[in-house]
């Protein structure tokens, strides 16, 4: 990984920092192939909308919010692609 993806994948890591997500350069390739459930998530989350407010909108947990987000984090900093 060079600097630039490692300062990315730190300020992805880093709390709830979703607004760089973007910059990843297999950003689209990715966040294509998640789950419809997991891309709505990320894609609301990047509107910087609320834990709270995504599980709301979307009628589930906090904890199922938190989690498929820590996923999806995981499938960008790996480039994973299913």
């Amino acid at each position: 990984m060079d600097d630039r993806g490692a300062s990315l994948a730190f300020e992805l890591m880093d709390k709830d920092n979703w607004e760089i997500i973007d910059e990843i350069d297999s950003f689209l390739y990715i966040f294509d192939r998640m789950p419809d459930q997991m891309r709505l998530m990320v894609d609301l989350k990047m509107t910087k909308m609320s834990n709270k407010d995504i599980a709301k909108a979307l009628k589930t947990s906090v904890d199922t919010v938190e989690s498929q987000l820590r996923r999806a984090k995981k499938r960008l900093l790996r480039g994973e692609f299913g």
